[in-house]
């Protein structure tokens, strides 16, 4: 049955809380079983059976403790609450229809691999220094570097919306000297305690993140009417 979108975040951190207590209390090899699809949704630019898209709950995991760890600037959560898992499942869904649209012809892999050290570069940027290690373990039930393989699903998917974005969607992202001195103005601390000849390299990439953010951002709100989303209950 379809339901609307806030019951469908209410359900799915229902599934999620419980799965990620199994996970905590399982063996890494009896924990790997409990993964499933717990949301699928139509991509609103295709047609047939190749529109439909899959959420895998270990990915998701791990998708919103990186959102709660991004707006907890020190320290750790004590858990994702509905508001960031909703927006860590929008943010899947807007990167797979975008990562989608990416063709073979319009992007090299040596693009896509560039803009995944890229992407986790941001990643860095915005949690701070070990963090983001943290995350998997937190997203993994306290198993180090558990959640690695989902991190690099994460990772493909947004260098390839990015890409696109720029591409097909934006203009490339062009940043002057005033947009990354204003930038670093409000940096990160990890980037804020540098002078800011030293943190130019992660300053674009920093900011080239955020801008693009907020083009698939926009990009979602046009199409989001169109998006199917449905629970899995089983």
């Amino acid at each position: 049955m379809k339901r609307s979108w806030r019951l469908v975040a209410t359900s799915t951190i229902a599934l999620l809380v419980a799965s990620a207590s199994v996970i905590s209390s399982e063996s890494p090899a009896r924990a790997a079983v409990v993964d499933r699809v717990v949301c699928r949704f139509a991509d609103p630019e295709s047609v047939g059976a190749d529109s439909m898209r899959f959420v895998m709950m270990r990915e998701l995991i791990v998708e919103a403790w990186l959102v709660a760890f991004e707006r907890v600037p020190s320290g750790r959560p004590s858990s994702f609450d509905d508001k960031q898992l909703r927006a860590a499942l929008e943010r899947h869904v807007i990167e797979q229809v975008l990562s989608d649209r990416l063709t073979e012809s319009s992007a090299t892999k040596e693009a896509i691999a560039k803009g995944e050290g890229e992407a986790r570069m941001a990643l860095t940027i915005t949690l701070g220094d070990g963090r983001l290690a943290e995350v998997l373990t937190v997203a993994g039930g306290g198993v180090a570097g558990s959640g690695a393989p989902e991190l690099a699903a994460i990772l493909k998917r947004r260098a390839r919306a990015e890409l696109y974005l720029e591409l097909a969607v934006a203009q490339p992202v062009t940043l002057t000297e005033g947009d990354l001195r204003a930038a670093h103005a409000k940096a990160p601390p990890s980037l804020a305690k540098k002078p800011f000849e030293d943190a130019v390299p992660e300053l674009r990439i920093h900011l080239r993140s955020l801008r693009l953010r907020e083009a698939s951002q926009a990009y979602y709100q046009a199409v989001r009417g169109r998006v199917k989303l449905e629970i899995v209950s089983s």
